[in-house]
């Protein structure tokens, strides 16, 4: 073995050539036993090269350990236990992790404890010198981390010297290491847990002596052990000593900014411990709402009222959200904020309650608005959206498309349109029309904005004029004005806007009307059909699908649109396919798969409007829709269900030929999705399963299985359907 000496100096050479000459030597050294007392020798030495050879070391050590004879592992642990006394800091960090990985070696190899390490960590957090009270709590974190309950014998002193520590220490290093293992032994799992009720009343109170002076990083530090021991699954915050713990963490929020962000976490910890107390949370929500208005801590507020509302009883904490709501008035942001998150968490669990709420969200709304803040404005925005999931009130939506206009920030934009785009989808015809007027002005004049604020309005028209239907006729001419220029667009814009185009002449259903509109759709959809891009070939079908149901059944592309669906339902879209039995595999939603469902849906729709004449060329679709019935994603098979119930109640109108070469297939796929793991697929095949019977061409296996779906059992296993 070479001098380490100079290979530790050359390691910190500057010169690139130097290092690297010993960089190779380190590597060729590298597991050799004789290394670990040469490192010693250089750690005595101190100096630079002391920190680096202590580094090195807690990298050799576990690589060597099991090297060594059973006296040389004697040695290499007293000689650890040696250098943890040394007076270097760093040097000392790293023998730390050196003798953390050396006690897990011994647990694992030797399934023992290190007796002698536990007993030189009692003496170093009792020692007169700051240093070793310091690394002696940072070498305890480390085991406790690492060993977790195989250190259960040790908790009650561990925790008494911790206590000690935060009551005692005026060194802010020291009690932060302190606070580090007291944070570590709310992570451990299993038996025995240990007792931090000591810990716990010392951690509050000191932040009771520090009271609104409580600063730096030991008050964050305290408050973060705080957090953590709430939060623990044997938390010590019962009964007086959690109302202490509110005390401290609400006086921490007039304390710098470090110590606010502690204590708006463990607001929402001490009520996840309390099981959702409503008497708590009311309490936790008074705190929130009379907090100091510190803007750059709005995100931590909001992140606290959401979780004080997850953790809450919904019907007791609705209303006082909903009053704080109310309250918010003129500039004070952070109510306002408070109050909205409260109603977004809550919605999905009152939804009975929303109905008497809806005037109470319209004002809160209209000012939220009239504020401009960007963290209320999302705040409401979640709220609306959770709303809107639930299908609750439309009326709510309103000041949404009032305010559209008003907007500035895309970030804001892109949440409202998703709004409305929800609200919409369950609206009736009559709903969606009332709001035109609102929304379609500011609609249409994000089509001249940004492309993304382009492809965000595009897919909210189209949501909007479907939900609208012929109600939209009012605007459909300044509509079809903005969206010609755009039909031939370069993606992502040009493809929204022929699904746009699409959905408006849909609901124009007269040839006659803007007949240059009508020409140029068809004509764009038709050659977007061979387009080499996905989302081109994707809106084509959708707004041939679209027209589909308008257009006079001689006038339909159907060959053109046969060759592209087809093409589309045998694409690769990078799911998984695969025999399915009693387990879903997950697919990735991507644009091929889009193009694949746009694909289903216009097989759907041209196999019931085509005439006599087409319908053979339609049933060429029939086949690659039945393979459908393997594809990964449940949305996919969902849609598959839909097209196969048109086929099957359309086999009386074809052929015998065609009828015969299809039925086979069709009780094959029917009867693998009427099996199918996912309940709703199993749900849509049912109808197609029906089709099948009222036609006597049902297989024995399709009859079955539709018998037990229809009866709710479980999937009958994988019957053949053609039999």
């Amino acid at each position: 073995m070479g001098d380490v000496a100079a290979l530790l100096c050359a390691l910190r050479s500057e010169d690139s050539q130097s290092r690297g000459l010993a960089e190779q030597e380190l590597a060729r050294v590298r597991g050799n036993p004789e290394l670990l007392p040469l490192l010693f020798l250089a750690i005595d030495g101190g100096g630079p090269n002391a920190q680096l050879a202590a580094v090195l070391l807690s990298w050799e050590v576990p690589r060597t350990f099991q090297l060594l004879p059973a006296e040389d592992r004697v040695a290499l642990q007293s000689r650890v236990l040696k250098s943890l006394e040394a007076s270097d800091r760093a040097v000392v960090r790293s023998v730390a992790d050196a003798a953390n990985s050396l006690a897990q070696a011994i647990a694992a190899n030797e399934d023992r404890l290190w007796v002698e390490l536990l007993h030189t960590l009692a003496q170093l957090v009792a020692s007169g010198q700051d240093l070793q009270r310091e690394m002696g709590f940072y070498t305890a974190s480390l085991l406790v981390e690492s060993l977790g309950p195989r250190l259960g014998g040790t908790w009650p002193a561990l925790v008494e010297s911790v206590a000690a520590a935060v009551r005692t220490e005026q060194s802010c290093a020291i009690r932060t290491a302190a606070l580090s293992v007291l944070e570590k032994l709310t992570e451990v799992e299993g038996q025995p847990a240990p007792d931090l009720t000591e810990a716990c009343e010392a951690v509050i109170a000191s932040l009771e002596m520090q009271g609104a002076g409580a600063a730096g990083v030991s008050a964050a530090a305290e408050l973060a052990a705080l957090r953590a021991m709430a939060e623990s699954e044997s938390s010590p915050l019962k009964a007086q000593l959690a109302a202490r713990a509110l005390n401290v963490a609400f006086v921490a929020l007039s304390s710098t900014s470090e110590c606010r962000r502690q204590a708006l976490q463990v607001l929402p910890a001490i009520a996840r411990c309390h099981g959702g107390s409503g008497e708590t949370c009311k309490r936790l929500l008074t705190m929130l709402e009379s907090a100091p208005r510190d803007h750059a801590d709005l995100p931590d507020v909001v992140e606290a009222a959401r979780q004080v509302a997850e953790y809450s009883c919904c019907e007791e904490m609705w209303q006082p959200f909903l009053q704080c709501l109310q309250a918010a008035g003129g500039p004070d942001v952070h109510r306002c904020a408070v109050g909205w998150q409260g109603v977004a968490t809550l919605a999905t669990s009152c939804v009975s309650k929303l109905d008497s709420a809806v005037t109470a969200v319209q004002g809160a709304l209209q000012q939220t608005w009239q504020h401009q803040d960007f963290h209320a404005s999302a705040a409401a925005l979640s709220a609306l959206e959770a709303i809107a999931c639930v299908d609750g009130p439309f009326e709510v939506v309103v000041p949404v498309c009032q305010g559209l206009s008003t907007l500035q920030s895309p970030e804001l934009l892109e949440p409202a349109l998703l709004v409305i785009r929800q609200f919409m989808e369950n609206a009736t015809t009559d709903q969606a029309a009332g709001v035109l007027a609102e929304v379609v002005p500011p609609l249409l004049l994000l089509l001249t904005g940004p492309l993304d604020a382009q492809c965000h309005a595009l897919e909210t028209l189209t949501q909007v004029m479907q939900a609208s239907c012929e109600l939209y006729m009012d605007h459909s001419s300044q509509t079809a004005e903005r969206l010609l220029p755009l039909i031939s667009s370069p993606a992502p814009v040009g493809p929204a806007a022929l699904e746009a185009t699409g959905s408006l002449l849909r609901g124009v259903a007269d040839v006659s009307v803007m007949p240059a509109l009508w020409q140029s759709t068809g004509a764009t959809a038709i050659a977007g059909l061979t387009s080499p891009e996905c989302s081109r070939r994707k809106a084509s079908l959708n707004c041939l699908t679209s027209l589909a149901s308008v257009l006079p059944a001689a006038e339909l592309p159907v060959a053109a649109v046969v060759a592209a669906a087809n093409s589309a339902l045998q694409t690769d879209d990078g799911s998984l396919a695969g025999v399915r039995k009693r387990y879903s595999v997950v697919g990735v939603f991507t644009g091929d798969m889009e193009e694949r469902l746009a694909a289903l849906r216009a097989a759907s729709l041209f196999v019931a409007v085509c005439d006599d004449a087409s319908l053979r060329t339609v049933f060429g679709m029939c086949n690659a829709v039945c393979t459908q019935v393997q594809h990964a994603h449940c949305t996919v098979r969902v849609q598959a269900c839909r097209a196969l119930e048109q086929f099957a109640r359309n086999l009386g109108r074809a052929d015998a030929a065609t009828a015969q070469g299809c039925s086979g297939n069709l009780n094959v796929a029917v009867c693998a999705l009427l099996n199918d793991p996912e309940a709703r697929v199993v749900e849509e095949a049912v109808y197609a399963g029906e089709e099948l019977v009222a036609r006597a061409v049902a297989s024995p296996g399709v009859v079955a299985a539709l018998k037990a779906a229809q009866q709710g059992s479980a999937p009958c296993g994988e019957l053949a359907g053609g039999d």
